[in-house]
């Protein structure tokens, strides 16, 4: 919008002066509504979860996740419980009935917790792999019924393992025999710890350990057992 003064009409010179140009200010910003109260994931890594479900029968799970015990799930958006005895919600539960599982599970949180992870294939193998932990320690049950349960560990591991192999044999790798202390090798059952097994509790000492604990069951196929940086044979 343009104004003009004539100057003539206050005594003063006839000549026109430069218009002034009055501009129009920027309508006022929509505000905007709250942000959630849980974090958005970020696109530039694996998807941050907690209380992921997944199930599949057709299709391959292969996936990366970063799993985040303190991660704050709306209720109305949990899982429902499993059906096992402990009724606890797992922080990360995946289940195929005739297609491989591939996880590869970056466990980081920003302060000291523990995340329960449930891994159950039933005609195909199961592989997990533990990328990376800050700030986490974790339970681990995998199980595949008619195919072969492939797990990595960090290297930093510190719990006991159970090993329920009904057929054949667990095989370990060279680092794990290293580090590992055997307690138990019965035909079906075998029993190790790796790290500081005397921190480790008497015969309550499962109820009471909140450190690692990888619990892994493979019926007709060997169990396969390794740290993250090996080379798989």
């Amino acid at each position: 919008m343009l104004f003009f003064k004539d100057r003539d009409s206050f005594g003063t010179s006839s000549e026109p002066e430069s218009p002034i140009i009055q501009k129009e200010l920027p309508p006022s910003p929509i505000p905007e509504s709250d942000p959630p109260p849980y974090p958005i994931p970020s696109s530039s890594g694996p998807v941050r979860v907690n209380f992921l479900h997944l199930e599949e029968g057709k299709r391959t799970i292969n996936d990366s996740w970063t799993v985040d015990p303190l991660l704050s799930i709306p209720p109305a958006l949990m899982p429902p419980p499993p059906d096992d005895k402990t009724g606890d919600i797992p922080n990360l539960f995946l289940k195929n009935t005739h297609k491989p599982i591939i996880a590869r599970l970056h466990l980081v949180s920003e302060r000291p917790c523990r995340s329960r992870i449930v891994v159950r294939a039933q005609h195909k193998d199961a592989t997990v792999t533990v990328v990376e932990r800050q700030q986490q320690s974790f339970y681990l049950y995998v199980k595949s019924s008619h195919g072969q349960v492939k797990v990595a560990l960090p290297r930093d591991f510190n719990g006991p393992i159970t090993l329920n192999n009904t057929f054949s044999k667990p095989e370990l790798s060279e680092g794990i025999k290293a580090a590992m202390t055997p307690f138990s090798a019965p035909p079906d059952t075998t029993k190790l710890f790796i790290g500081s097994w005397y921190r480790y509790g008497g015969a309550d000492g499962l109820d009471k350990w909140l450190g690692d604990e990888v619990v892994l069951d493979g019926t007709h196929k060997a169990i396969k057992l390794f740290f993250a940086d090996e080379v798989k044979a």
